[in-house]
């Protein structure tokens, strides 16, 4: 987890018991980031992490970057959970996907 990748935050919203609080993010080395989040009180709500990185360390700050924006906007639309992000990047340009892996992605560049 040394790693470049992006990471999601999930707990129980202690302001509405039936959501879920959500916080997405991402950085060039995701245990660091995390240990940092684990001592601010603001991600108390924190339970259980996702955390995305290439075994291979195949993606770049600019895949990320992509992909923290693409899992925000679906988060917003799914509106299953409460979104703890304080703003929401703008959409970055879709990063060179020569990977097989992200033809299979769920996550696609439209």
């Amino acid at each position: 987890m040394r790693r470049t990748g992006v990471y999601l935050l999930v707990g129980a919203d202690p302001g509405d018991p039936s959501r879920q609080l959500v916080y997405v993010g991402e950085s060039d080395n995701v245990l660091k980031r995390l240990v940092s989040h684990n001592r601010k009180d603001a991600k108390d709500f924190w339970e259980r992490t996702v955390v995305i990185v290439s075994k291979d360390e195949n993606l770049t700050k600019s895949h990320v970057r992509y992909l923290e924006s693409r899992l925000i906007k679906m988060a917003q639309d799914a509106r299953r959970a409460n979104l703890t992000n304080d703003t929401a990047p703008g959409r970055p340009p879709c990063p060179s996907l020569t990977s097989p892996t992200w033809s299979s992605s769920s996550i696609r560049c439209r």
